[in-house]
Order: structure tokens, then sequence, then C-alpha cells
């Protein structure tokens, strides 16, 4: 059985929907006109006015499709079940040039999620992990997995550069050397 949402509208607001069966975000659209110059926000009105329910949020995403032709990235992202206003979603210009939100077009999707209201305790500490205090990066662009793999091949052809015949003693310095370096170098990124 759907949630059921309760929801108010400005009377030239177009209706929140989901575009296809199954969609998780229901589309917002903007009820004004506004320009946004490159690289500075603006709020949007949509003329919408939900009343989520108790134990649930409304989250502000981004439209994907407005984000890859105009260069658009929502910034506002909490609608609190608690909370009566407006929804106005905050657009920011990431594109070169100015860009124009016109009134009716899709701004933003608003999903509709549970959530677990936290207890808090502070201590004194907190429980030790592998990852401990590790952040912004710390387990690289690629996978432990395919840095197993990215190593496993350069191995590989450290192997069969060693093999060659031709002063295997030389060869095997340089295929060493240059092998580490690019080992090094493609787990790095």
């Amino acid at each position: 059985m759907a949630l059921a949402i309760k929801y108010k509208k400005d009377t030239d607001a177009k209706d929140p929907c989901y575009a296809y069966e199954g969609d998780a975000g229901l589309d917002i659209f903007s009820n004004e006109e506004k320009v946004i110059e490159p690289h500075h926000r603006a709020t949007i009105k949509t003329g919408l006015y939900f009343e989520i329910p108790n134990n649930h949020v409304g989250l502000v995403w981004d439209k994907s499709g407005l984000a890859l032709k105009q260069g658009f990235h929502t910034m506002s992202g909490v609608l609190d079940c608690n909370y009566r206003g407006e929804l106005k979603v905050i657009l920011v210009n990431l594109s070169s040039q100015a860009r124009k939100i016109e009134k009716g077009v899709k701004v933003a999707q608003l999903l509709i999620q549970k959530v677990e209201t936290a207890s808090l305790k502070e201590v004194s500490g907190l429980s030790e992990t592998t990852r401990g205090e590790k952040g912004f990066g710390s387990s690289g662009l690629t996978g432990k997995k395919e840095q197993k793999e990215i190593k496993d091949d350069f191995i590989s052809e450290i192997k069969e550069e060693i093999e060659k015949p031709k002063s295997k003693s030389k060869r095997k310095k340089i295929a060493m050397k240059r092998g580490l370096k690019e080992i090094r170098a493609k787990i790095k990124r």
C-alpha cells in the first residue's frame, strides 16, 4: 500500500508527480521564472506545501537531465515532517553561462523515505575499526580487488620480461624498476 502524502498548492503551481511507474522521486516543478548567472545560486519557488508523515522525510535531489543539459545542481535537501512552509529548491548554476528556469519546468525530485530518530550518548572513546580515522579518499579510486588485479598483471609482465633470453640480469633490473613504478602509479589512481 502506498504511503499517503498530504499536500496543498498555490493556484498556478503544478502537481508533483511520478514520471514513470516505479520512479523513486516525485518530479517537482518551478512556479516562477528566474535567470541564474554562472556559478551563482537562487531559490526557486514551487508553490507546493507538504505534510510529510511522522518518521519520514522528504529529500530533494537533482534531476539528472537538468544537471547534464543545463549544469544545475540542487543544494537544499531535507523536508522535515514538521515543516509546513513552501518547498523551495536551491539551484546552483555550475555552467559557464546564464541559464533561465522557466515556470512549469522540472527543477528537482522529492524522495520520501522512512527515518529513524537517534538517541545520542556522549562517550569518552569509540570502538576501533580497520578504517579508523581515514577520511576523504582513503579507499582510493579503485577498489582492493582492482588494485590486486593491476598488481598481479604487472607482476606477470615482469616475470615474462625476466624470462626472455639475452642479458637476463640487465633485463631483470630494467623490468623490475619499470614494473614497480607502473604498479605504484596505477594503484595511486
